[in-house]
């Protein structure tokens, strides 16, 4: 576990390392697999280890719309400021496919934030980052066409990865966008028309991020 993390961790949070590996706890989740649930109090701080999650806003109406995806070496910034206040989740984080994660009391991190500068930098900058990525999210709910988001969804989905192939189904994608199945696989099917995409079952794979690499 300190290996991995010393790979993971900028070298600025390497003073932590030894207090999350004795003070957390590594915890396993299927591919989508609840991980935090709507109104959960928040009581860990969650770091990435493995595999990829999504974090989603949710509706009265229970129609759920992705903020941002976590990767190995981040953590949820809302994880990071609710655990040491025991909020309650008004998110949901869901495994996007089969996921490892360390899991650390909200007490300890906020030690931590004190006691060691270089874990308090990453904790605040994966904050920011995690801002700046719901703001790019509402900026595309609010100027961009569904078209344009799915386009923007698909690209950056296959840069996250680092694959031509976006593992997703339309039911999938839609739920990412707060959308529907059948707008999605309309818009999905011009745009392989347009030769932008191939799709295949379960998956898509990108042509231009193919033509790109």
């Amino acid at each position: 576990m300190i290996q991995e993390l010393k790979k993971l961790l900028p070298v600025s949070a390497h003073g932590a390392i030894d207090t999350l590996v004795a003070q957390g706890s590594e915890l396993s989740f299927s591919k989508g697999e609840m991980i935090l649930g709507l109104g959960e109090t928040i009581v860990n701080l969650t770091l990435v280890l493995e595999g990829r999650i999504s974090v989603y806003r949710v509706s009265d109406k229970d129609k759920r719309q992705l903020m941002y995806f976590i990767t190995p070496g981040d953590l949820c910034g809302i994880s990071a400021t609710a655990a040491p206040l025991n909020l309650e989740s008004n998110v949901i984080a869901i495994a996007d496919e089969d996921s490892r994660v360390l899991a650390v009391p909200g007490g300890v991190m906020r030690g931590l934030i004190v006691a060691e500068e270089g874990w308090f930098e990453f904790v605040n900058y994966a904050r920011m980052k995690n801002m700046e990525d719901s703001m790019k999210c509402l900026d595309s709910l609010t100027f961009a066409s569904l078209s344009e988001r799915l386009e923007s969804y698909l690209g950056e989905y296959a840069e996250l990865t680092n694959s031509d192939e976006v593992v997703k189904s339309h039911s999938e994608i839609a739920t990412d966008l707060n959308s529907s199945r059948e707008v999605v696989s309309r818009l999905l099917k011009k745009m392989e028309q347009q030769q932008s995409i191939e799709m295949g079952h379960g998956r898509i794979r990108m042509t231009q991020f193919t033509d790109k690499a």
